[in-house]
């Protein structure tokens, strides 16, 4: 649930101390997942990746970034869901708001 990875065309790989706010945990909750930072007892792994580049505008050079998560199920180790490429979205940010995250149980 942290670390997502930031991938930039132009200045490359970034997995900082981004981290996942409270907002995507509560989405996450509010579908049946409980949250658990202990990689040994999750049933699931939320991957996020964030594809970045620069576009040209009538401004200059921008950035503009595109969001994708990726659930795995860590038990028959296969990816059970995905969502994204979401549309490019303004600056060096992850696009959480884009994602149709899906439900625990429908997984």
């Amino acid at each position: 649930m942290s670390d997502p990875v930031i991938n930039h065309t132009i200045f490359g790989r970034n997995s900082g101390s981004n981290k996942v706010n409270s907002g995507v945990i509560r989405k996450l909750q509010d579908a049946g997942f409980s949250i658990t930072t202990n990689e040994n007892k999750a049933q699931f792994t939320m991957n996020t990746e964030v594809r970045c580049g620069q576009t040209l505008t009538i401004f200059g050079f921008s950035n503009a970034c595109q969001t994708e998560v990726t659930f795995i199920n860590n038990i028959e180790e296969k990816v059970a869901y995905t969502d994204g490429l979401t549309a490019p979205n303004a600056g060096l940010n992850i696009d959480f708001n884009s994602i149709n995250f899906p439900l625990c149980k429908d997984l």
